[in-house]
C-alpha cells in the first residue's frame, strides 16, 4: 500500500505543493520586518498589487478558455487572480530590495523620540519587570512622519527636533529602504 502511493506521481506534486506553501509563508514572514524598514512602502505595495491582480487575471482568463464547466472556469480565475495578489507585494518588497548593491547614502532627518515597545506571545507576568523588545524610532522624512521598529536603542539623549543620520537605500523600483545594521556608522559620523 505505501509502496503505491509512494509511487503515485500525484502524491509527490501535493508534497511539493505543501512544501513550497510552507517556504512561501516563511519567506512572507521573514520579509514584514523589510515591509517595516521600507519608506512609503504603501507605493511599493498598491502598484504591486493593482499589477499582480493584472496579470493573474489575464492568466486565469487565458488558462480557463479551454474549461468546459464554467465553475471549474470561474475556480481558474479567482486561483490565478487570488494567487498573484498574494505574491506581488512580496516579490516587489524582495526586488526592490534584494537587486541593489552599493553603499548606502547617509540621510539626515529629524529625531522625534525613540520610545520602548514590549511584545510577549503571553501578555506580561504581573509584578514581573520586562525589558524592552525593540524600539520605535521616530522621524521627519520628507516633511513626512515615519516609524521603524529597530532592536536596540539607538539614540540615547537626543533630544525633539536633533538632527540625526540614518543609513537609506533607493531600491530598484526607487522605494528607499533603511539599513538598520549601519545605523551606528551614521552615529559614528554624528559625533565626529
Amino acid at each position: 500500500m505505501i509502496k503505491k502511493i509512494l509511487k503515485d506521481p500525484s502524491f509527490w506534486k501535493a508534497v511539493m505543493l505543501t512544501v513550497l506553501f510552507f517556504l512561501f509563508i516563511l519567506i512572507y514572514v521573514m520579509e514584514f520586518k523589510h515591509f517595516n524598514l521600507t519608506l512609503n512602502a504603501k507605493r511599493l505595495v498598491v502598484p504591486a498589487v493593482c499589477i499582480g491582480g493584472g496579470i493573474g487575471l489575464l492568466l486565469g482568463l487565458y488558462l480557463q478558455k479551454d474549461k468546459v464547466d464554467p465553475v471549474i472556469r470561474m475556480q481558474t480565475v479567482m486561483a490565478c487572480l487570488f494567487g498573484f495578489l498574494v505574491v506581488a507585494p512580496l516579490l516587489a518588497s524582495l526586488s526592490n530590495r534584494l537587486f541593489i548593491f552599493g553603499k548606502p547614502s547617509y540621510e539626515e532627518v529629524e529625531f522625534v523620540r525613540e520610545q520602548p515597545f514590549y511584545s510577549s506571545r503571553f501578555g506580561a507576568i504581573k509584578g514581573e519587570s520586562q525589558m524592552p523588545t525593540g524600539y520605535y524610532l521616530f522621524f521627519y522624512y520628507e516633511a513626512r512622519l515615519m516609524r521603524i521598529s529597530l532592536k536596540k536603542e539607538f539614540f540615547p539623549g537626543y533630544e525633539e527636533g536633533d538632527l540625526i543620520l540614518i543609513p537609506v537605500k533607493k531600491g530598484l523600483w526607487g522605494i528607499d529602504f533603511i539599513q538598520p545594521s549601519l545605523i551606528n556608522e551614521g552615529l559614528n559620523a554624528i559625533e565626529s
